[in-house]
């Protein structure tokens, strides 16, 4: 099953798919096979509070980190997020 096609078509057709469960359900299986995008969407989503979690920078930070290590431009935006976080002092210590 491809999570990730699953999960973007959940999170990106609301309107016809508004199942933010099964969104989250493949957005975390995806991050479970390693995926970066996966890694990122769930940073984000605890980042924000995305598909009903509460914001919570420390789960966030984890998954920022998997998607920092594995490089690119979405590990540019993580370290982007993480550096936000480090500046205004919450998600973890400085």
């Amino acid at each position: 099953m491809d999570h990730y096609k699953l999960c973007f078509a959940f999170t990106t057709r609301a309107q016809f798919f508004p199942s933010e469960e099964r969104a989250f359900y493949h957005l975390f299986k995806t991050a479970d096979l390693g995926m970066q995008w996966g890694n990122y969407g769930m940073a984000i989503a605890h980042l924000y509070g995305h598909y009903g979690l509460r914001k919570d920078p420390q789960a966030a930070r984890p998954w920022l980190l998997k998607t920092i290590a594995q490089g690119g431009e979405m590990g540019n935006r993580a370290k982007d997020e993480l550096e936000s976080e480090y500046h205004y002092g919450i998600g973890a210590e400085q």
